[in-house]
């Protein structure tokens, strides 16, 4: 007996293959995809990683004085993984890198790093020391564009993204201004006020102040003076009374206060420095009158007297030497 016609249609037997056919090739068309997907990611950031540290590592050779364009070039390239070096002269070089190598074993062929380029691989005029400014000495920056060309797409659909780049730069620029900038572990050679402090080393009280005026510079030296302005110092019967210099690169050091608040203060250091602050200072103080001419017929005037140790064990402005030696 045969079926009616309508009945035939409605016989849905095999459906269920056609659907789990297509379900499955849905899910593996997003499983690839996300593969593919998370694959250009890891490549892409590794290849920044590789950017970043060759810009680093070359900027590490920079010198202001006997600037090698070749040094800068090697460790460059060593730390920016395998790569061609010599686009786009044929046949194509493969440096051999010491450090970070792409992932997933990329073919080193597939890689381009240029320094100071004008443009990526494949960009008209790219090529090493293209850029307007010059090779990294005389750019005073080290330029890097990394490229990788035939990125492992699994569902083969490499011609999507047939390449992907990183940049890196790392200059050397001179600072023109800063605002609260404090030196970092740096005595300060050229402090733009003093003072001359005197304890009592017995106490730690302060017995006189008087500030330091900016004389010039003597030779290698940077003189500072209170002329005009002498000290009146009563020693201590109880103690020993010393002097401490402070040198500040505050345009005005406040010479208020208490030995602490004096060289506490910002940009500012004390000596004698065995503590800071000190609670000893400079006990032997050589100084002399700046009055007076000593030119002919005047009889001489000493000035600056330096001792020289000829046979003793200590240095001559500071001994304890209980015998008998000579300093001249």
């Amino acid at each position: 007996m045969m079926r009616r016609p309508d009945t035939q249609v409605r016989d849905e037997r095999g459906s269920v293959i056609v659907i789990v056919a297509l379900a499955l090739f849905a899910m593996t068309m997003t499983v690839a995809f996300v593969v593919d997907i998370a694959s250009f990611f890891e490549h892409q950031r590794h290849l920044q990683l590789q950017a970043d540290s060759a810009a680093l590592a070359g900027a590490h050779s920079f010198s202001i004085g006997g600037c090698s364009d070749t040094q800068i070039n090697n460790n460059t390239r060593d730390y920016g993984g395998s790569a061609v070096d010599n686009y786009p002269t044929n046949p194509p070089h493969v440096y051999t890198a010491r450090f970070n190598y792409q992932v997933s074993g990329t073919d080193p062929s597939s890689l381009y790093l240029l320094v100071n380029s004008s443009g990526y691989y494949g960009d008209t005029g790219a090529g090493n020391n293209t850029d307007s400014n010059g090779s990294p000495c005389t750019a005073k920056y080290v330029d890097v564009k990394l490229t990788e060309t035939h990125l492992p797409w699994y569902l083969g659909f490499g011609g999507i993204v047939n390449k992907i780049s990183a940049h890196a730069r790392v200059a050397l620029v001179q600072e023109s201004t800063s605002n609260g900038a404090l030196p970092i572990a740096v005595p300060n050679p050229l402090p733009t006020s003093a003072a001359a402090i005197f304890i009592n080393e017995g106490d730690g009280s302060i017995i006189d102040v008087k500030p330091l005026a900016h004389v010039g510079p003597s030779g290698s030296l940077d003189m500072w003076s209170n002329a005009g302005n002498p000290a009146s110092v009563t020693i201590p019967s109880s103690g020993q009374a010393s002097v401490v210099i402070a040198l500040s690169g505050r345009q005005t050091m406040s010479l208020a206060g208490t030995l602490a608040n004096i060289c506490d203060q910002n940009l500012t250091d004390c000596y004698d420095s065995s503590a800071d602050p000190p609670v000893r200072g400079l006990t032997f103080i050589r100084g002399y009158s700046a009055s007076g001419s000593g030119t002919q017929p005047n009889p001489p005037i000493l000035r600056s007297v330096e001792l020289f140790n000829v046979n003793c064990a200590n240095t001559p402005y500071f001994s304890n030497n209980a015998g008998n030696c000579t300093y001249e």
